[in-house]
């Protein structure tokens, strides 16, 4: 908060980040006994600026979607820590199990001594699902992977961007992701599944967003993944914003 208050510009990657900002400063000075300046917050979103992180890949982007598989190829590509909802992930492949629904689920990303206990349940549980699991060194493995995939999968409880997300999108998997912090604007408030019921509900409106997908034909896929928001988030869209941005900030 200080930082922001001796800013010139504020500059945030998202408008869930600039917004969860506000409210909670909003909600820090209501328990503060000092009496700061009414204009505080104001302030403070008058000289905010939403610039995202630009993804770009190594390799060449996809062209698009694949054809729908009759075993869909999911990617999880997320820290191995609580924030990124691993209780809920394991919920959703027990939910898929029990639809009978077929699956192979990559489980990438960075993992560390301690591991969530449903991370280490999941491993055990379906491990004939399971294709390449942990982090993967190469840059250019990794983004292969990720353009074989068909979808990538979130159970974020804690996102200001969703980066890794958008790696996947770029190389042409479609999205499954919760209906709440970045991830709206992101894609689109209408392909997030919902996340106001309890984990089972959660689990279920996962599934059931796959399985949408699932039922397109690849045309419709194709159109609606081209107008995906996300597709802005790469450095040619954004070199200009970004030039605009720091010309201002040198000129002040």
């Amino acid at each position: 908060l200080y930082s922001a208050v001796c800013a010139t510009h504020i500059v945030f990657n998202s408008a869930y980040n600039r917004d969860s900002f506000l409210q909670g400063v909003e909600s820090l000075l209501h328990r503060l006994p000092e009496k700061l300046p009414a204009s505080l917050i104001a302030n403070l979103a008058a000289k905010a600026t939403l610039l995202p992180v630009p993804v770009s890949l190594q390799s060449k982007s996809a062209q698009g979607v694949r054809n729908r598989a009759q075993v869909p190829q999911l990617v999880w590509n997320h820290r191995w820590e609580y924030d990124k909802g691993p209780e809920l992930l394991l919920a959703s492949l027990r939910e898929l199990k029990r639809r009978d629904i077929k699956f192979n689920l990559h489980l990438l990303g960075q993992r560390f001594r301690q591991q969530p206990e449903a991370l280490v349940t999941l491993q055990q549980e379906f491990a004939a699902c399971l294709g390449h699991t942990g982090y993967i060194d190469s840059r250019m493995e990794y983004e292969a992977l990720l353009q074989q995939a068909d979808y990538v999968l979130s159970t974020a409880k804690h996102e200001f961007q969703g980066i890794a997300v958008t790696e996947a999108i770029q190389c042409g998997c479609l999205p499954i992701l919760p209906r709440q912090l970045s991830y709206p604007e992101l894609i689109g408030k209408n392909y997030c599944y919902p996340c106001d019921q309890d984990e089972a509900g959660q689990a279920q409106a996962l599934v059931e967003q796959l399985l949408y997908w699932q039922q397109l034909d690849k045309h419709t896929r194709q159109s609606i993944w081209q107008d995906m928001p996300v597709q802005n988030c790469v450095w040619a869209y954004l070199k200009e914003p970004y030039q605009q941005l720091i010309s201002t900030i040198i000129g002040d």
